[in-house]
């Protein structure tokens, strides 16, 4: 590592750290040493997570940190199902296995699985015909699913959403507020009937109950002690 880089692998670990750098710059190669310095100084595996923003990233992210830090390697090679190891992944993935070991049991739409994407998709449009009967008027499945997923995505529960959805209107000049309201509810009784979550609701869950479950937040910073996020700019608000 160049003078730069050192200074923030070795930067202190008791303080928040936030690097400033462009592409092509190293930002991957200074976190995994940054692990490895955690290690250095004592900090046990387990309790640190390693994030990114797609699967790809998290891959090469978790090939580079096994690289330097021969206890991970050795972990990736014997136990990849080491909860080191699964911490070491996308944000969103975090967040599943964060509800997972909840006891939460519903899998994800897949096409080898019990619940298939087309089976989502037309979830969307049986609730969409209900609600705007008139077809001509009637949003498309995707129109309707962004919006709900925006919701989500600023932290609005059901009982809060209209705070977004409520200035909404169609192309006609229709309010359309409570239609979006209705199909969010009606989505969302339908993945519980199917058992499956959607990718923006591991966000979501995760988001809410820190916020206004006390025990679960307790649990999980006495678990995560330090976050080390990596391509943090292509990241939500609500995921950092």
């Amino acid at each position: 590592p160049n003078a730069s880089q050192k200074a923030a692998i070795e930067a202190d670990i008791h303080t928040p750290l936030r690097v400033l750098a462009p592409p092509g710059s190293g930002k991957t190669f200074v976190m995994a040493l940054r692990y490895a310095y955690l290690l250095a100084q004592g900090v046990e595996p387990e309790h640190i997570v390693a994030v990114t923003f797609n699967r790809t990233m998290a891959d090469e992210l978790l090939a580079r940190i096994a690289r330097v830090n021969p206890r991970i390697a050795e972990m990736l090679e014997s136990n990849p199902t080491a909860a080191a190891v699964q911490q070491i992944t996308t944000i969103h993935a975090l967040c599943y296995r964060i509800l997972r070991a909840e006891c939460d049991k519903r899998s994800v739409p897949d096409k080898d699985g019990r619940v298939k994407p087309w089976q989502v998709r037309k979830a969307w449009e049986d609730i969409i015909a209900v609600l705007w009967p008139v077809v001509d008027k009637r949003p498309g499945w995707q129109e309707v699913e962004s919006v709900v997923y925006t919701a989500k995505g600023q932290g609005l529960d059901s009982q809060h959403d209209m705070e977004l959805f409520g200035s909404i209107c169609d192309k006609f000049g229709n309010n359309i507020g409570q239609e979006l309201h209705l199909a969010r509810q009606r989505f969302d009784e339908w993945c519980q009937r199917q058992g499956v979550i959607q990718f923006p609701d591991m966000l979501y869950e995760v988001d809410v109950r820190l916020r206004d479950d006390p025990a679960f937040k307790l649990r999980w910073q006495t678990k995560f002690h330090y976050v080390l996020v990596d391509e943090a700019q292509d990241t939500s608000a609500q995921a950092m």
